[in-house]
Order: C-alpha cells, then structure tokens, then sequence
C-alpha cells in the first residue's frame, strides 16, 4: 500500500535512507562519510518535512512495515510547470520486489493532480542501477549537470526530466550546468536532511 507518511513514520523513514545510502553509494562515496550518517537526524528532517507538507512524502507499507519512501516538491530550479522527486528510497532487504516502481509512480500522480506537467529528479552519475531504474520509468537525462565534493571526492549529478503523458513538451532544459560547491549545499536528492 502506497500512503502519504505520518510524524510517526520519520524514525523508519531515517532507517531507510541512511540503510539506502550504504548500500547503494557504497564505492560511490566514501566509506568514512557513509559510516557517519545518522537515522536519527535523517528522521528529523523527515519529520519536518512531513509537518510542512504531510502530502509530500509517499511511503510504501507491507504487513505494518514500511519498505520505502518517496518525497516530491515544486522545482527547486523554478523549472517551468515541472515538480521534483527530491529522493527514492527502498529498504535494500526489499530491493527488486517493485516498492521502487510503485512509489515513483504514486509521486508521479501526486504531481500530476498538483497541475504539474513533468517532473524532474537528480540522481548520481556513477549510479547506474538507479539511472537505469530511471530509465525504465520514462526519464531522460535533460543535460543538467551539478557537482559537489564529499572528503575530496569528486561527484557528478545528473539532472533527468519526465514529462506528463498527453502533455504538449514545454521543458527547456538547457544544458547550462549547475554546482553546489559543499555537501552542506548540496541537494536534498543526493544528501536529503543532513546527517
């Protein structure tokens, strides 16, 4: 079941992304970073969040036990008619089982009844996995490009675009690149709240 997150889901939901971010940026981001991340500031984020916007974060339930979250907005870049899937993540214990395809697709309806006509997302280079999950999904790198340094490794961001089904094309993407400098600015696709 897909249903929007309630306060009490923030802890899980911190479980899971710090779970998600080392398995899936392991070899990707360093180790030391990895090992450091915090659950219990990631809920807190979470739970901001959720009190902000309670239809902004989409979690997927099995049995009682939440398997993965999704977490959308309005373009931070003030992209034209476009939302944003800000971060994906399912618990890597219920990778492949289709929580990942349910929960893009029930964010992508979201933004669709919010009167967007695309959405957009930003997902690391080297993660191929992810790309190619994109992909499958309908996106299309767009040609933004954002690039941010964590203890001395370099990381390249790609920015991919998904338009509306039966919508005219009206995203003008541009292929002018974009850099947060620190992971401190960096977005909260990539680092989400901090921690």
């Amino acid at each position: 079941m897909i249903r929007p997150a309630r306060i009490e889901d923030a802890p899980r939901i911190g479980e899971i992304h710090v779970a998600g971010w080392r398995t899936g940026y392991r070899g990707i981001i360093p180790d030391s970073f990895l090992a450091g991340l915090s659950s219990e500031k990631r809920a807190a984020g979470w739970k901001y969040a959720i009190e902000k916007d309670p239809e902004s974060v989409l979690v997927a339930e099995e049995a009682g036990v939440i398997q993965g979250w999704a977490a959308i907005a309005k373009s931070r870049e003030g992209i034209a008619g476009a939302g944003e899937l800000l971060a994906l993540y399912v618990d890597p214990l219920s990778w492949r089982k289709g929580y990942g395809a349910k929960l893009i697709s029930a964010a992508e309806a979201t933004l669709w009844l919010r009167g967007y006509e695309g959405c957009v997302l930003w997902v690391l280079e080297r993660n191929f996995s992810a790309r190619a999950f994109y992909r499958r999904s309908g996106y299309t790198d767009d040609g933004g490009v954002k690039s941010e340094s964590i203890e001395g490794v370099d990381l390249v961001e790609l920015r991919m675009y998904k338009r509306r089904a039966n919508k005219p094309a009206q995203h003008n993407a541009g292929s002018r690149p974009v850099s947060s400098g620190s992971p401190e600015s960096a977005s909260p696709s990539l680092l989400g709240p901090r921690g």
